[in-house]
């Protein structure tokens, strides 16, 4: 028999394991992917990234940017030095969903790469408790710096209709070690 793990680790915290539903899941989706698509910044085919471990809210970023026909970026730190601020520059992303933990490192590399504001990435959506210093450099590497509670009550407040994507649009474009 199956058993399962009363608890998972969200952003390096233990929690209890919560089940979802699909129409839960689907309206966090939905209400993303329309503060994407009200931002003016992710016209279809834009590059989004989204920089954390997997957890439900890595996974509702992805679902947001496969909604409007968005490139999903997955950013990684564990590929050496100067990585995150290669594959942004070199995927050209826009935004970047960030967990808390990382947010810090993810500032880090806009400022080192000029990569903040007119350069490229222009929003920052973090989730989860994300200090108030690594908020402050987001801010100070010029991207407009949200969490990912005020972007969803965003999308709810302006509901914009699916983008679906076409059979040639890319969906993820992913770097990897090897």
């Amino acid at each position: 028999s199956l058993s399962l793990s009363p608890f998972i680790q969200i952003d390096g915290v233990a929690q209890p394991f919560q089940w979802s539903t699909y129409a839960a899941v689907g309206a966090r989706v939905d209400a993303v992917a329309s503060a994407l698509a009200a931002s003016g910044l992710a016209t279809r085919g834009a590059r989004v990234g989204v920089f954390g471990a997997n957890c439900p809210a890595w996974m509702v970023a992805m679902q947001a940017c496969n909604r409007q026909a968005l490139a999903c970026v997955p950013l990684y730190d564990s590929l050496g030095e100067g990585a995150i601020e290669f594959i942004l520059r070199h995927s050209g992303a826009v935004a970047v969903f960030v967990a808390a933990d990382k947010a810090a490192a993810l500032a880090a590399a806009l400022a080192a790469g000029g990569l903040g504001g007119g350069s490229g990435v222009k929003t920052v959506v973090h989730w989860g408790p994300t200090p108030p210093a690594a908020v402050s450099a987001l801010t100070a590497a010029g991207v407009d710096a949200v969490s990912l509670d005020d972007w969803e009550a965003r999308g709810a407040a302006a509901p914009a209709p699916p983008a679906p994507p076409a059979p040639a649009d890319l969906c993820t474009i992913m770097y990897t070690s090897g």
